[in-house]
């Protein structure tokens, strides 16, 4: 695993991390939520991932600041959360995230991994700053 985070923070200058980055989030993203329903954190029904059964078995040994890279991510979207993008039957327009007092601290990164996702799939980084997007990206990579 630390070799795995050491890569995506090591520059290389034979890629284009602009375009490299969304690419290997994606496949992580997909490979890791495949591996929750492989290992029964699956919902009856549609086979969701179940990460809010995750996140519950997840908060009892999460502990951030055991690692200097996964500490330092976690602050970054503490600091600077991802948007939801909504919509009020006349525009797309952002919705300020703030963190639900009922959730964990886990059970809401979990969240944020979800809405950075959901933003890059489906079109919502337009408009925003390239770096944050990156910067979202590799913080995400280090909290899996």
């Amino acid at each position: 695993m630390e070799e795995l985070k050491s890569f995506w923070l090591k520059f290389d200058s034979s890629l284009n991390w602009d375009k490299q980055l969304p690419y290997v989030f994606f496949i992580t993203f997909s490979r890791f939520e495949f591996a929750l329903k492989n290992c029964k954190y699956c919902k009856i029904g549609n086979a969701d991932a179940d990460w809010n059964k995750f996140a519950g078995e997840l908060k009892l040994i999460f502990d951030e600041t055991k690692n200097e890279e996964l500490d330092k991510a976690v602050e970054y979207i503490k600091n600077h959360p991802p948007q939801k993008q909504v919509y009020d039957a006349k525009a797309l327009g952002w919705k300020a995230t703030i963190k639900d007092a009922h959730l964990s601290l886990v059970e809401w990164l979990l969240l944020m991994i979800r809405r950075i996702r959901n933003n890059l799939f489906h079109g919502g980084q337009y408009g925003k700053s390239p770096l944050l997007s990156l910067q979202e990206i590799v913080c995400c990579l280090i909290m899996a």
